[in-house]
């Protein structure tokens, strides 16, 4: 619950998305309410950024089994992947100016 609820933290302030995220410890009992609100925060990060065609849908409520969560950090995983390559991406030689006579390539 801390991994996800940590990613979704730093990709709420990497894509300036407002989260409620949750510090959980072992006592806490993940309500229907906290399940939901996890829900959403990915549903909003999904919504703000791009994700590839191979990123799974947002899960149902109720998050309740192993593969509605591998799906959630999936989705983070893929936001967090295009994110960095995003950032990463520099201009190369002439690839920025559209109409520029360099010759026949």
């Amino acid at each position: 619950m801390n991994r996800i609820e940590g990613d979704c933290a730093q990709l709420g302030e990497l894509l300036g998305v407002t989260l409620t995220t949750k510090t959980w410890v072992r006592t806490d009992f993940a309500t229907a309410a906290e399940l939901a609100r996890i829900r959403e925060n990915i549903s909003a990060l999904r919504a703000a950024y791009y994700t590839p065609s191979s990123t799974p849908d947002t899960p149902d409520n109720p998050l309740n089994n192993w593969e509605k969560f591998n799906a959630a950090e999936q989705i983070l995983a893929d936001l967090y992947s295009i994110y960095n390559k995003n950032c990463s991406a520099y201009m190369r030689l002439g690839e920025g100016y559209a109409g520029d006579q360099i010759g026949v390539i």
